[in-house]
């Protein structure tokens, strides 16, 4: 079977945004849900979140790739992804701030597990 298709989406920016939009949304609203949060708001907040450290994100990993390891690069940038996001629902949805890293931390997570799951599954490089 040829997942060539697949990989091209999951590899592109677009396919990694559309996924990343999704997850962290659903994440927000599930997990944040629980805390006394509006549905819709916690969506919205993670969506627009998510649309504004994104394209860092790509950019970071280019501009490091001869300084620093994939490894590194990847904690690096999400640990700051964490932070800006954290930022949002703490001002957005009014939570404390530990809660707000908790949430930001737990959204990205899924995001980057499930992606890097596609990743496996479709054997994408």
């Amino acid at each position: 079977m040829d997942f060539s298709v697949s990989c091209t989406l999951v590899s592109q920016q677009f396919g990694a945004l559309l996924l990343s939009l999704l997850l962290e949304a659903f994440m927000a609203v599930i997990v944040g849900y629980g805390w006394w949060g509006h549905p819709y708001t916690l969506a919205m907040i993670a969506i627009a979140a998510t649309l504004i450290t994104h394209p860092f994100v790509w950019f970071l990993f280019a501009a490091g790739e001869g300084y620093l390891n994939y490894g590194l690069r990847l904690v690096f940038i999400e640990l700051l992804v964490v932070g800006v996001e954290a930022v949002a629902f703490h001002w957005g949805a009014r939570y404390p701030l530990r809660r707000s890293v908790l949430l930001s931390l737990l959204t990205n997570s899924a995001s980057l597990l499930v992606g890097k799951l596609i990743f496996q599954v479709f054997g994408c490089e």
